[in-house]
Parts: C-alpha cells; sequence; structure tokens
C-alpha cells in the first residue's frame, strides 16, 4: 500500500500518536489548527494496542484499567461516549501471600496485623512527606536535596522492619519503573502526592474502559484520520525561535511548534538542531524504564468465582497481582489478568523465564493455581510485554537520585517552539494513561499559544 505523502507545511507537528499525543492533536485540530502527526509505527496508540487473538478475542496488549481519582480519562471517556465498568472482582475471600505463606482474607493483613499496623504507620509517615511535595515543582519541596539523594530503601531499611509491611510496600512500588533500591524517595514521594496520597493510592484501578482502551485510541483518532502519518519515525529536529523543521523517514515538514509526545528516553534517539540544553539532555538520559510483563488468562467460565474467592491476589513473586478482569463483553467467559514488574533483583532472577514467552506463560498458570487452588485449564494465555520494544523500551518508569532535585525543571519547560507531551508530564498524575491525557491536554494549549505568536 502506498503511504499518503507528508505535506510540506503545518502549524503543528505532534511527534507520536499514544494518546497522549492524539489528544493534543485533536484539541489543536478542533481549535482550528492545521497539525500533522507523525508516527514511527505503523498503528496508533503507542502503548494502547489492541490484541485480537486467533480465536476472534480482543484483548488489550498495554494499560487498560481505570481509578477512581483519574479525572482526566474518565473526562475523555464521558465526552467520547465510552462507559467505564467494574472489574470482575467480587465478593469472597482474597489470596495473599506473606513470607512465602498463602493466607486467606476477607481484607488484607486480616492474617496478619501487626504486619497491617506497621504498614499503616509507614503509609501516614510516607503521606506527611509526600504533602510536603509539590506536585507541579516537586524540585521546590523543602528537602528535596535531602530525599533526593536516598533511595527509597535507604528510607525503608530506616523505618519499616516488618516483612510483610516491608513487602506490601513494594507492591504498589514496584510498577513504578524501578524497585525500592532504584528509585529515588523523592520521585516517590511525588508520585504519591500525584496520586492523592496513600488512601487514594491504595484504592488502586478497579474499573475498565468497555471495549478497552484502544476503543478510546480509535475515537480520539477519528477526525485526525487525514493528519496522522504512521510509519515516519522522525530522526531529526532543526529548530529556532520562528519554528522548527522535523525530518523523518518520510520527508520533512515545517511548522510553527512542535509537541513531543514520547517517553524521554526516546528523545534522544533524535538529532536536535541546536542540541537540546544539558538540562533536559541530563534528565532523558536519567529515566528508568518498567520491565513490567502482564499476562491474561481465558477460561471457559470465572471458576474461582464458585470456590468462593473475590478474584484478587497478592503478593507472589513475580506475579505480584492476579485480578478477575471478567467484564460484561466476555459473554460468561473468566478473564484473569496477571502483572509481574521485572524490576531490581527480580530482572536477573526472572529474566531466562521471562525472555522464553511459553516457559512465562506455563509459570503464569501455575501460579493462577497456587494462588485459588485448581481449576479448568485455560482455554488461551497471552503474554504482553514492552521490553524490547524499540518505540517504547518498557512501560511505566522511575527516576533515580540526584536528577528531579536537579534537573526536574526541564521536565515541562518549553524550548522555543518545542512543547512536551507524554504520560511523565502529566499533571496531577505524572505517568500511565491518566498522565498521557491530561499531559496531552496542557500540550495543546502551551502549542496553541506559539501558534498564536507566530500568526501575530
Amino acid at each position: 500500500m502506498t503511504l499518503p505523502a507528508l505535506p510540506e507545511r503545518a502549524d503543528v507537528v505532534v511527534v507520536g500518536a499514544g494518546i497522549s499525543g492524539l489528544v493534543a492533536a485533536r484539541r489543536l485540530a478542533a481549535a482550528g489548527v492545521d497539525v500533522a502527526v507523525v508516527e514511527a509505527r505503523d498503528r496508533v496508540g503507542g502503548r494502547l494496542k489492541r490484541v485480537v487473538t486467533p480465536s476472534g478475542r480482543v484483548l488489550e496488549a498495554g494499560g487498560e484499567l481505570v481509578g477512581e481519582h483519574m479525572a482526566s480519562i474518565r473526562a475523555l471517556a464521558d465526552e467520547l461516549g465510552v462507559p467505564i465498568i467494574p472489574m470482575g472482582v467480587g465478593e469472597g475471600q482474597l489470596v495473599r501471600y506473606h513470607e512465602g505463606e498463602r493466607l486467606l482474607e476477607a481484607f488484607p493483613y486480616e492474617k496478619t496485623p501487626d504486619s497491617g499496623a506497621a504498614l499503616h504507620a509507614a503509609t501516614k509517615a510516607l503521606d506527611a512527606m509526600a504533602a510536603q511535595v509539590p506536585i507541579e515543582d516537586p524540585w521546590n519541596a523543602p528537602r528535596a536535596a535531602e530525599w533526593d539523594a536516598q533511595t527509597l530503601l535507604q528510607w525503608v531499611d530506616a523505618n519499616v522492619a516488618d516483612p510483610g509491611a516491608r513487602a506490601g510496600l513494594a507492591a504498589e512500588f514496584y510498577f513504578m519503573g524501578g524497585a525500592f533500591e532504584e528509585l529515588s524517595l523523592l520521585f516517590c514521594l511525588w508520585t504519591l502526592h500525584a496520586m492523592g496520597l496513600w488512601e487514594q493510592w491504595e484504592m488502586g484501578t478497579s474499573h475498565r474502559l468497555q471495549g478497552g482502551t484502544s476503543d478510546l485510541v480509535t475515537r480520539v483518532a477519528e477526525p485526525l484520520r487525514d493528519r496522522i502519518f504512521e510509519q515516519a519515525p522522525v530522526r531529526r529536529v532543526e529548530h529556532a525561535a520562528g519554528g522548527v523543521t522535523v525530518h523523518t523517514d518520510r520527508g520533512a515538514i515545517r511548522a510553527e511548534a512542535l509537541v513531543v509526545a514520547i517517553a524521554p528516553a526516546l528523545c534522544p534517539r533524535i538529532e536536535w538542531e541546536p542540541r537540546l540544553p544539558p538540562a533536559r539532555d541530563r534528565l532523558q538520559d536519567r529515566y528508568l524504564m518498567g520491565h513490567g510483563i502482564k499476562f491474561q488468562a481465558i477460561y471457559d467460565e470465572p471458576w474461582w468465582r464458585e470456590k468462593g474467592y473475590m478474584g484478587l491476589g497478592l503478593g507472589q513473586d513475580p506475579v505480584w497481582v492476579l485480578v478477575d478482569a471478567t467484564g460484561p463483553d466476555d459473554e460468561g467467559a473468566g478473564r484473569l489478568v496477571g502483572f509481574a514488574p521485572i524490576t531490581g533483583r527480580d530482572v536477573a532472577r526472572w529474566s531466562d523465564v521471562m525472555g522464553d514467552e511459553e516457559a512465562a506463560k506455563q509459570l503464569f498458570v501455575e501460579q493462577v493455581g497456587n494462588y485459588f487452588g485448581d481449576g479448568p485449564a485455560p482455554v488461551e494465555v497471552h503474554l504482553f510485554s514492552w521490553v524490547g520494544d524499540p518505540w517504547s523500551l518498557g512501560c511505566g518508569t522511575g527516576l533515580g537520585c540526584g536528577t528531579l532535585s536537579t534537573v526536574g525543571p526541564s521536565l515541562r519547560a518549553p524550548i522555543g517552539p518545542i512543547v512536551w507531551a507524554g504520560a511523565e508530564t502529566g499533571l496531577p498524575q505524572n505517568d500511565w494513561i491518566e498522565g498521557a491525557i491530561s499531559a496531552g491536554e496542557r500540550a495543546s494549549r502551551e502549542a496553541l499559544e506559539r501558534v498564536g505568536a507566530a500568526a501575530g
């Protein structure tokens, strides 16, 4: 198929057709701006991807879960008429592993109240510190330099002795792009505050979009159909006060403004002329990309419910979280989703298994049995990972020590005609789908200001 030619000019070029870039482009187009979206892949959506299995079942390879606190995705879904539905977790017992022992509980830490109390004390202390970290500019926290000089592990070692409480903290923070020993304490406190502090964070992601997040992507992209140019990775950007020239594998586009809606770790792959300021360059180089693995198992029915399980399993290594994601569109079948955050020391421990797709699937099925007991064999098992994907590099991001307090102000600061989108730049939440959408909204406003200034 012959690809359409790129335009020679546009008002704004958006780099990246993930949800952040698409939202920015949609808002700009609605404002009458001539926008062009260039995307390296042969599809839109970025890490939101629809997968149709050989049996015809539609699954989400990327993010699909929504929390009560996620205002941006809820507003966008409402605007586009995409219903938000609860996941299948219901009443019954949850399963939690505590120091290798399988516990059945009505609520977390019912069987280990001392660990629950220790975790509560730890999260109260973290909340108190996180509340001192401004969401928009965490580098201006009164103790920013002090907290950015230590890892989360150092704080946990000094303040949390109970193994169960430590495991509970790990289960939450492991999904942030790194492990205790890798993440800056300041970064973790910032993220905690951005999530709404611990009580809100602990509520987690209890809903999903009917039809999947890929349906949301399709609806956002629909009015942009003639403005999106796929298979056009950006290789070079020339920028000056008067605008930008974006060089792709399919040609070059001249524009008044540029929205960069890709992960910071991908930005150094572009040649910038002139080079980006050292602070921005250093920030991009320091981002950790998460190595989370997502599993999905499909069964003829949700058999664990008949056994009295609510459909939630926690704490088994490496599948730290197992959740019943059965929804109305599963038409009687049962669906379990598991998450394995392969970070820190687990990278070495599980690397060989997770690098072998069939071995990883087998391990997942075994761990489903560990959580919920004997059951029928799954009809289908799928593994989704962004590790090694050249246009993603991973999922979820984190920062190590000494970055946020020093070069953090470069995160959202425009550079002449260049403005930054992408999940990491979202407000108030600084990652995941929620952060990506809010970042796209903000970046569209900043780009519109630059187009207006150029027109004036």
